[in-house]
């Protein structure tokens, strides 16, 4: 029914935003990832989902055309309603939730609020063969995450990279430098300390 909202911010709180459209306010839920991003005054074009229940209308809004089309597919899993699917976009960006999907990473998608391991792993099942169009989004250590071996250490030094408060690509362009110039280490705690230094020089 609304394919986008154009308009100027009025308000933003933790997941959504007060949108003004021609003196119409409108109300859009939208992940706590996005709201980071929205001031008020803002000039913005959201792009939307109405999602009609027995007793509510809820509009959902997205930065982009393609967080609108995972959020939908998420929204089409067995066991994931639609604030489950935008709590996934609150806690992970597009490309790291196609990079877990295609990697199985069942434990990284477990870590968004409302998901536990076997919802995760029925996530990846359903979503797997469908989400064919967002091959570019996989980030570069894809082929890292798939390997067992290492697997554990590599989503420890990761998870602290994201703590520390470093972006998806520059936690990919660490990962794929450590296994480059460091693939003899085997500990995550020097996995950390050696992606912090290359981090802080480059």
């Amino acid at each position: 029914m609304y394919n986008f909202v154009r308009g100027k911010v009025d308000e933003v709180y933790i997941d959504s935003v007060s949108v003004d459209v021609c003196g119409v306010g409108y109300l859009i839920n939208i992940s706590k990832r996005y709201a980071l991003d929205l001031t008020p005054e803002l000039d913005v074009k959201i792009f939307t989902t109405l999602i009609h229940r027995e007793d509510t209308m809820k509009l959902y809004g997205f930065e982009s055309k393609k967080e609108r089309e995972l959020f939908n597919m998420l929204n089409s899993v067995s066991g994931i309603g639609s604030k489950t699917a935008l709590a996934i976009l609150s806690q992970f960006d597009v490309s790291e939730v196609i990079t877990s999907i295609y990697a199985n990473d069942s434990k990284k998608l477990a870590k968004a609020p409302g998901i536990g391991i076997k919802t995760a792993q029925r996530l990846i099942l359903e979503l797997k063969e469908k989400i064919s169009t967002f091959k570019s989004d996989i980030s570069g250590n894809f082929e890292i995450q798939k390997d067992s071996s290492k697997l554990e250490q590599f989503e420890e030094t990761e998870g602290a990279l994201f703590a520390l408060g470093y972006s998806s690509q520059e936690v990919s362009l660490a990962i794929k430098w450590l296994t480059e110039a460091k693939s003899e280490l085997s500990k995550s705690d020097d996995m950390i300390r050696e992606s912090l230094m290359w981090l802080s020089s480059n």
